[in-house]
């Protein structure tokens, strides 16, 4: 995934880890402002169109080395990612593909 690997649990991706930019957990309108708080900038990748932002954002390396502190923003981004799941139920589109249900 965009040179990444995703973080899933129960078929929930709920972060990424790039070799080149570290370790990113998903935001949602309910934690975007907890993220960008301490300094956390969205995940990017170009496409034919231009610059593309994630709803993933990276931790200071500080966050993502302590375990303590890495656990409760994976537990953010889990929530997040149940919630948009949650959100997906009234539509068309699966809240999870079971291709995707790798536990990392």
């Amino acid at each position: 995934m965009f040179g990444s690997t995703g973080l899933f649990l129960n078929g929930l991706m709920f972060g990424l880890v790039s070799t080149d930019d570290g370790v990113h957990i998903k935001a949602d309108d309910l934690t975007r402002e907890t993220f960008t708080k301490v300094g956390c900038t969205s995940f990017t990748y170009r496409s034919r169109k231009g610059e593309v932002a994630l709803s993933y954002f990276r931790l200071p390396d500080a966050e993502a080395e302590d375990n303590g502190a890495l656990l409760k923003w994976a537990w953010l981004g889990l929530e997040a990612a149940r919630r948009q799941a949650e959100d997906r139920q009234g539509t068309d589109r699966p809240a999870s593909d079971p291709w995707r249900s790798l536990i990392l």
